[in-house]
């Protein structure tokens, strides 16, 4: 039976992109049709994207720039335009997902209930921790009243939402995104020494902060922390900071400033990478260190596992999934104790990472992971 379903989020997200490409990979797929429409302003859409999408529907600027710089007007301005798109909306669809949650939404309810039978929200982690006052309570609303939440079975992320929101366990349906590099990796077998090569990094220890240009990374803190003991790390110490997405350019401005007044050598990763620049990068990485404020998933750390890196991880991060095979990572309890781990860890033995852990990482690319997605599209 032919399916329709129309994802509404951001469509520069890779994640958005790999699940629809993974979906119409399989013949299991070929019966969905998919829609989108991209909330966040204009976007140039490559045409290796465009193919996997039915439709693509992009709201569009239609006021004078300098009224988008008075904050609370710039929000009631992006309400209005993504309306306009609905508005024009003839499809009616099986299934609205919304790929991350935003206040935008709760305006858009009565369109979404109009062109479809299901509404399911798929909450990405920060779009339900870091919301706060107003645009807090209009997501909880939103949440509520969705038919269902896709969320990630066992992990701390299901019930923080149970207890945060208020939300009836029944509405949860569970599936996660995949990892492309959770794929190459079964498919490639370089060596440490070839991806430091790569990045002209041989001989040096290298030190990765984070995964994104969020400043919840604590990237300044993490370099401080570093720059306290450096005297007691290798002469030959590299960071990798991979800042591809997330802020401002004059944030990752002034995390290179703090790099660079601190004396390290450097590699700020800011432009696209391919799946093999991250794969290398990853594999690069002796130490990679996650301290960010919040995770609801655990992909780039599932990834430096199988990469065979030691890994620091924030006590206030939880993965239990992971941690039910033994903990595969040296843990930082706060911020002020980094330094220390930060040695512990350098001074010590990898951890010793279960067999079974692996195999269950390996399991979790877009491979395997699609199954859970195409079920619902079909199903629900």
């Amino acid at each position: 039976m032919h399916r329709k379903v129309l994802i509404v989020g951001d469509l520069s997200s890779k994640h958005i992109f790999r699940l629809v490409r993974s979906i119409k990979d399989k013949k299991e797929g070929m019966n969905i049709s998919i829609d989108a429409v991209h909330l966040y302003g204009n976007i140039r859409m490559d045409s290796t994207v465009c193919k996997y999408f039915e439709n693509i529907y992009v709201s569009k600027r239609h006021f004078g720039r300098f009224l988008y710089k008075v904050p609370v007007l710039r929000y009631f301005l992006n309400v209005v335009e993504c309306m306009s798109i609905f508005s024009k909306l003839k499809s009616h669809y099986n299934i609205v997902n919304i790929q991350y949650i935003t206040y935008i939404s709760f305006f858009l309810w009565k369109y979404y209930k109009n062109i479809s039978d299901r509404i399911i929200i798929t909450p990405w982690g920060s779009d339900v921790y870091r919301v706060k006052n107003i645009k807090k309570i209009l997501c909880a609303s939103c949440l509520r009243r969705a038919d269902y939440v896709i969320v990630d079975r066992g992990i701390k992320f299901e019930s923080d939402l149970l207890h945060m929101y208020n939300l009836d366990r029944k509405k949860f349906l569970y599936a996660d995104f995949g990892s492309d590099i959770i794929d190459l990796f079964d498919k490639n077998n370089i060596t440490k020494k070839e991806a430091k090569f790569f990045y002209n990094v041989e001989g040096y220890y290298v030190i990765t902060c984070g995964y994104n240009a969020n400043p919840a990374q604590n990237h300044k803190k993490v370099i401080e922390a570093i720059y306290l003991i450096r005297d007691k790390l290798p002469e030959n110490l590299a960071l990798f900071l991979p800042m591809t997405y997330g802020n401002t350019v004059s944030y990752k401005e002034k995390i290179t400033e703090t790099l660079e007044s601190c004396g390290f050598k450097h590699v700020v990763f800011s432009k696209y990478m391919s799946d093999k620049e991250v794969l290398y990068m990853k594999k690069a990485t002796d130490l990679y260190i996650n301290v960010q404020n919040t995770d609801a998933f655990s992909s780039s750390l599932q990834e430096y596992i199988l990469s065979g890196t030691k890994i620091i991880n924030g006590g206030w991060l939880r993965y239990p999934t992971i941690e039910k095979f033994g903990l595969p990572y040296f843990v930082a309890p706060d911020l002020d104790s980094l330094s220390d781990v930060i040695l512990k860890a350098y001074n010590s033995p990898r951890q010793n990472i279960n067999a079974e852990l692996i195999n269950y990482i390996s399991s979790l690319g877009w491979k395997s992971m699609s199954d859970d997605w195409i079920n619902i599209y079909n199903n629900y």
